[in-house]
This record gives C-alpha cells, structure tokens and sequence, in this order.
C-alpha cells in the first residue's frame, strides 16, 4: 500500500493491491477528502476526476477499484456520477463505521 503517489495521469491519494478469488492482481485506488470546517461537499469534477483516473491506470496497473473517501459529503450530481461509474462514496458517518468494524472485531485496519 502506498500513500500520496505520483502518476502519469495525475496524484494517488492511496494506492493499494490485493488478489481476487483466483488469485489475480487487483488494483484500487482511493481518493481522500478532509474538508474540515468549510463543510464543503464534494462536487461532481472530483468524482469525474477520480473515474478518470481509475479507467486511465487500468490496463497498466490493474487498477479495478475506485473509492472516494470524504468527511464531509457529496453533491447530488457528485452522487449520480459514482453510481453511473460504479464509484463508491464514502462519507464520514460510512468511514467511523468501516473503522469501529474493524476495532470491534480487535482487527487492524
């Protein structure tokens, strides 16, 4: 797993591997958003941006998976945009529960 990585195409916030169930490489890439006070929502270019990037590293690195991440949450055409690219959106109420999963279960993240 790698944080903060440098593309051809643009900045990787989280780039990570694993194997699907036969054994194959599969890529994922996530996109992390701390907006803090401003309470800004993600918007639909950041979402596009994120697609993009996922199809734009397929074929070379295997990427398969996109995720974005924020603290806060998203627009509505943000919203529509992961469901049409099969993106999903992660707001901070879906992080705090992904995370007390693991801790929960005396698992790392």
């Amino acid at each position: 797993m790698s944080l903060r990585v440098r593309t051809e195409l643009g900045e990787v916030d989280l780039l990570g591997f694993g194997r699907d169930l036969l054994g194959d490489r599969v890529g994922y890439i996530f996109e992390l958003k701390q907006l803090g006070q401003s309470m800004r929502l993600v918007e639909l270019s950041e979402v596009t941006r994120l697609y993009g990037l996922r199809e734009g590293l397929r074929e070379r690195l295997k990427i398969e998976r996109g995720v974005f991440m924020t603290t806060t949450n998203y627009t509505l055409p943000a919203r529509q945009a992961g469901r049409i690219y099969s993106l999903p959106l992660k707001a901070y109420d879906d992080l705090v529960e992904w995370l007390d999963s693991f801790f929960s279960k005396g698992e790392e993240p």
